[in-house]
């Protein structure tokens, strides 16, 4: 029985702050003569790292992986044979990049998996004491996460003959040396297309993918003892290619995804067990290649994807019921896009030019409209704790090297520009404050991220402080 609840379609409204998206150009067809596929994540520092498969050339396909240091990017490679196709990485909690793609020469299609640490590169084959010669079709529609204890999990398609009409969907972990594989969905129906994995709060594995035989999206999570549970989360017709899955704050699970017959970019939460199921209402309806989501602080998606009639690549994101719409780049031809949200919530879009072949990358430009100023070495400032939880206060702590007697000011701002709370105006040259989460006329400031100022004698300094309720 299908658990799906209609909800009524939404205004879509522009976006609410004046940001803007700044694409770069990351590599091209200098090196490559075909991409295929891009993914992202950042690290600790806010850093982007983008992984992408491509070919140069003589059978010879390999996997890059690219990161920005300042304003420079720098990049490496690996050989995984004649052909590579599909990409997906994640980064464990030492910046390291785990790296799965379909890779090998076909019709022995191989997953791949490529673990790239201080400029090492290792590799391994998940399913290789089990494939069999001849036309085993592995590691299709390959997705990676990892879990605080740095293990890889996979989800990917297996077909155990290249033109085999059934197909299954199966997940790979690694434990020490070994890997361990297990079929999610099999049978008789064609599964295993357009996966997407994450994990629970409790590390567990969740996957999105598309049953090709029935036209759904479909849903497995797996338990505490290892048992799957599958679950249709869209039944209208054709529904569920370019899945991408992603786990929220409060354990909700969100998917964004693509109906196949109106080209509607649709969206899928399940709170509760129960599963509701929209069109974003981004216009006329023309999705292209790819889809991907994240989900902020406060529990809204955001979702990238390639709009073919209007702005090209779009960046789409829910607050209070409501879509809101951007452009990512308004260059044409842009497709594939994978996002992700940094820890002050502000998205990063890894995405290929269909045409060249090139690789680009967007970075989110808030375009607050707050007085920041240059960078000051005169003034210091500390906010903490950051994100403050449960609307928790915020200290403050403030330092200028400068004598006594300037004027001076601690204000807190939206990302709009709009002067939320006045802390002091003429204090002393250092000390420390506290913001209650409440604005200037005493009622409590939205859910959010908010811009701390210090300013004195004309020199500013500013950091942002994500506000959880």
């Amino acid at each position: 029985m299908n658990t799906r609840i209609l909800i009524l379609l939404l205004a879509l409204t522009p976006a609410a702050a004046a940001g803007t998206f700044v694409p770069e150009f990351v590599d091209g067809p200098s090196s490559i003569t075909a991409t295929q596929f891009t993914d992202i994540d950042v690290d600790a520092a806010g850093a982007p790292w983008v992984a992408y498969t491509g070919e140069i050339g003589a059978g010879n396909a390999r996997v890059y992986i690219a990161w920005k240091s300042g304003d420079t990017w720098q990049d490496d490679n690996w050989n995984v044979g004649p052909y590579v196709n599909f990409c997906a990485m994640d980064l464990d909690a030492n910046g390291d990049a785990h790296i799965a793609v379909q890779g090998n020469a076909a019709p022995d299609l191989l997953l791949v998996y490529l673990h790239y640490s201080g400029g090492t590169w290792s590799a391994d084959i998940p399913e290789l004491p089990n494939t069999v010669t001849g036309d085993t079709l592995v590691g299709d529609w390959p997705d990676i996460v990892v879990d605080s204890g740095f293990v890889p999990w996979i989800s990917y398609g297996w077909r155990d003959d290249y033109n085999a009409a059934e197909g299954d969907l199966r997940l790979a972990f690694k434990s020490g040396a070994d890997w361990t594989i297990e079929t999610v969905d099999g049978g008789p129906d064609d599964v295993g297309e357009y996966t997407s994995i994450a994990l629970s709060a409790l590390e567990r594995p969740r996957i999105a993918y598309y049953d090709r035989g029935n036209g759904n999206l479909m849903y497995a999570r797996r338990s505490g003892t290892g048992t799957w549970v599958l679950e249709l989360v869209d039944d209208l017709p054709d529904v569920g290619t370019w899945t991408d899955i992603a786990v929220g704050p409060d354990g909700d699970i969100h998917i964004s995804y693509i109906n196949e017959i109106t080209r509607a970019v649709r969206y899928a939460r399940r709170t509760s067990g129960v599963w509701a199921t929209e069109a974003v209402p981004d216009g006329t309806h023309s999705a292209g290649d790819g889809t991907s989501i994240d989900v902020d602080a406060n529990g809204d998606p955001h979702i990238a994807y390639y709009y073919g009639q209007a702005q090209r690549l779009r960046h789409i994101w829910k607050t209070g019921g409501t879509w809101h719409s951007e452009p990512v780049d308004t260059s044409a031809d842009r497709v594939r896009p994978a996002l992700v949200l940094d820890h002050n919530d502000e998205p990063h879009v890894s995405y290929m030019e269909e045409t060249d072949q090139d690789v680009w990358y967007a970075a989110y430009d808030p375009g607050t409209g707050v007085p920041v100023g240059p960078p000051s070495a005169a003034l210091s400032l500390r906010v903490y704790p950051n994100p403050a939880a449960g609307g928790a206060p915020v200290r403050i702590e403030y330092a200028s090297d400068k004598a006594a007697g300037g004027a001076a000011e601690l204000a807190v701002y939206d990302l709009a520009g709009r002067r939320v709370r006045t802390l002091f105006a003429g204090g002393a040259a250092r000390g420390a404050a506290t913001w209650d989460g409440r604005a200037d006329g005493g009622a409590p400031a939205p859910a959010g991220t908010y811009v701390v100022r210090y300013a004195r004698d004309g020199d500013v300094v500013s950091r942002r402080v994500q506000m959880m309720r």
